[in-house]
């Protein structure tokens, strides 16, 4: 339980600390700048297109799941083995 405690409280004290929880004009941007919407651009841009790929993913297992449990048609009881 002691082991837990210390690095429990040294974030929390960091994360209060107002100077650590900000981020510099440099990552950021000055307050005249442009770059954080740009950010914010960039960012959702990307989630959509992680979201299109999952989203493509998803219909593909679906689709296999259909065909998996779709019945054979009548004429493929009759071929060869």
């Amino acid at each position: 339980m002691k082991s837990r405690l210390l690095p429990t409280l040294v974030v929390l004290l960091a994360m209060s600390w107002s100077e650590v929880g900000r981020a510099c004009t440099v990552c950021m941007g000055g307050d005249d700048t442009q770059i954080g919407p740009a950010m914010n651009g960039a960012i959702f841009l990307l989630m959509g297109c992680i979201g299109g790929v999952l989203g493509l993913l998803v219909a593909f297992a679906v689709t296999l799941m259909k065909r998996a449990n779709a019945s054979l048609p009548p004429e493929a009881y009759f071929q060869e083995s």
